[in-house]
């Protein structure tokens, strides 16, 4: 995870480590590429509810045929890869 993973709370990082365990490196790539075409929506978006409207949608696209929770599991580590790559430290 980024850098500055150790600010984090342990919990988040280690759901982040065990989504990632559990993706293929496939699904790991099409989440990466989710995140770098999200990052630009970032800026138009007025609160959280339109963040998490968009970023359903942006994995809807890339998984067609998940669940809710299923899409939800890769919202929460697109925002996760997302915050690694705006940090830089890939």
């Amino acid at each position: 995870m980024a850098t500055g993973s150790e600010t984090l709370d342990p919990s988040v990082v280690r759901k982040y480590e065990s989504i990632r365990r559990a993706l293929s490196p496939t699904a790991r790539r099409k989440v990466e590429l989710a995140a770098r075409s999200f990052a630009p929506q970032l800026d138009k978006l007025d609160d959280c509810s339109d963040l998490m409207a968009a970023a359903r949608r942006e994995i809807g696209r890339q998984f067609t045929g998940l669940s809710r929770k299923g899409i939800d599991v890769l919202v929460f580590y697109m925002v996760a890869v997302g915050a690694s790559q705006d940090g830089g430290d890939r």
